[in-house]
């Protein structure tokens, strides 16, 4: 960064104040909001409308995600894993149950990924390179 565009606190003197970090107030059900906020202030009643309409264009595509890895297991037990494997008595649980560990591990770091990546590529760019890798 060029020194001309660095800001001092003597060149933020006497002009609007641009050079101060803004404070994390951000506090949902009160009305104390980030004073340099670049999103537009919703009323509560434009923020349910909102998350409705997001919830209306992902809930449908993470649900069919979550039938499709349902019909999977379904269809590779059906398809003779158990046999090919040699799963008998409880060791198919046991290996789905191994599944789930992992899973449940990357679900804390996909959801920060999920901050940085839009979730309209995230979502299926992680569902091409888990098919991708069985």
């Amino acid at each position: 960064m060029s020194p001309m565009l660095k800001a001092t606190p003597d060149t933020c003197q006497g002009q609007v104040d641009f050079c101060a970090s803004p404070q994390k107030k951000e506090i949902y059900d009160s009305e104390e909001r980030t004073e340099h906020t670049v999103a537009p202030a919703l009323t509560e009643a434009q923020e349910t409308k909102l998350w409705r309409r997001i919830d209306l264009r992902l809930l449908p595509m993470v649900s069919l995600m979550y039938l499709f890895s349902f019909m999977d297991r379904g269809n590779a037990k059906l398809d003779g894993l158990t046999t090919q494997l040699n799963l008998t008595g409880n060791k198919y649980n046991i290996a789905l149950t191994m599944f789930f560990i992992p899973y449940s591990l990357f679900e804390f770091p996909s959801n920060l990924v999920i901050q940085v990546i839009r979730p309209s590529r995230w979502l299926p760019g992680i569902t091409v390179l888990w098919g991708l890798v069985m």
